[in-house]
């Protein structure tokens, strides 16, 4: 009915045809109007070929049988109707598919950073493992510095408050080794640690690599 009513609408007001068939809507509705129930509804039949509803046979689906052309509609099997059909009456969804997109080229890169990332992360370690014992005065590169600050952020988290006594954190190596920082209040005790990026002083604190 819908797509009826836009075709008549666009008959009516088309100006771009050499021949307008307004006149003979216009005729059809004056009978429309001037017939009873009965005609009006052969009226109607002829016009548009709207007959009364019944069911048309056609090859049943794999999962049942096509009802028989003399099924009511009222008491036959509901239709799966699709939703864009109920909702707006179009015959198609709208819109395409998505297309897949590979994220395999970005997967790699990310994995590749990662790798690049660990392998500097355990050079550092490393570096750390080199430098075992009490700080005072140490010289490290920055990506040491990065991880003796990581160990060192760990070890008053692990305190849970004012650092009252020694506080340990630990980072694990690929081969199986660890390293430790130990920190452990020292009132009137100054840490340098010296680096590329600059000078780091720690005060109150004493620093162990175990």
């Amino acid at each position: 009915m819908r797509a009826l009513f836009v075709n008549l609408r666009r008959l009516a007001t088309s100006t771009d045809r050499e021949v307008s068939r307004y006149a003979d809507l216009v005729r059809l509705a004056r009978w429309f109007d001037g017939s009873d129930n009965e005609n009006a509804a052969a009226l109607w039949a002829s016009a548009f070929g709207l007959y009364p509803c019944r069911h048309l046979a056609f090859v049943a689906d794999t999962d049942g049988e096509s009802p028989p052309p003399t099924s009511s509609w009222w008491r036959g099997a509901v239709a799966d109707v699709p939703v864009m059909l109920r909702a707006s009456g179009e015959r198609k969804a709208a819109g395409q598919t998505a297309r897949r997109e590979d994220f395999s080229a970005v997967k790699a890169q990310r994995l590749r950073e990662r790798a690049v990332a660990e392998a500097e992360r355990t050079a550092a370690l490393e570096e750390l493992r080199h430098q075992l014992g009490p700080f005072a005065d140490r010289t490290l590169s920055d990506s040491a510095r990065v991880q003796l600050l990581e160990l060192h952020a760990r070890a008053l988290s692990a305190a849970g408050g004012p650092l009252h006594g020694p506080a340990r954190a630990t980072a694990a190596l690929p081969d199986g080794g660890r390293v430790s920082l130990v920190v452990t209040p020292a009132p009137g005790m100054v840490t340098s640690l010296r680096s590329p990026s600059g000078n780091l002083v720690l005060h109150d604190l004493q620093l162990e690599l175990t």
